[in-house]
């Protein structure tokens, strides 16, 4: 291994639109690849200085929604355009429970702000989720088709950044890999 000196290292996190409630605007997104989760609580994080992070601050609500590929021009038109309105009607969305869902997301988490925390120049969210929709053709029998779950991921530093996509062909059920080694 070797030591790498870098000001960002994104090592594959899935992207994401947050949805919120925006004084100015009515309701606004912007593009997000900051988060994690445990049981129902999602903490994800901003860049302090952004209209999102003071908006969700204020309204302590969002929509956390998860996309496909089909989907790369919503986003980065969400992550790229600042300081300005990026729900337009051209984007399929809702309004439920005061936040906009994507109706083209695989995966929406309704969002109920808990903390809201600053370090350096970034803000982290803590939330408590209220309700996951999930897309019909990714639920059989109650669960999720994990195979069919296609998210993108951010991979790079700051000198080049990339999308990742992942392989259906390419699933393994948890603890397999275990129990064939132990096979062997």
């Amino acid at each position: 291994m070797k030591e790498f000196d870098t000001a960002k290292l994104y090592y594959g996190f899935p992207i994401f639109i947050l949805g919120y409630p925006d004084a100015e605007s009515g309701y606004n997104i912007t593009a997000c690849s900051s988060s994690y989760s445990l049981g129902s609580m999602v903490v994800f994080g901003l860049g302090s200085d952004s209209n999102t992070a003071e908006q969700i601050a204020h309204f302590k609500r969002c929509s956390l929604n998860v996309m496909s590929a089909e989907s790369l021009a919503t986003i980065e038109k969400a992550g790229f355009l600042h300081k300005r309105p990026k729900l337009t009607p051209d984007i399929p969305h809702i309004i439920q429970d005061d936040v906009p869902i994507l109706t083209d997301a695989l995966l929406t988490i309704e969002l109920k702000i808990a903390r809201v925390e600053t370090f350096l120049n970034n803000t982290n969210f803590t939330a408590h989720v209220e309700k996951r929709l999930v897309r019909d053709d990714l639920i059989e029998n109650d669960r999720l088709v994990n195979e069919n779950f296609d998210p993108i991921y951010f991979v790079g530093n700051q000198h080049r950044r990339s999308y990742r996509f992942l392989e259906p062909e390419r699933s393994g059920k948890l603890g397999s890999y275990l129990r064939q080694q132990k096979k062997q």
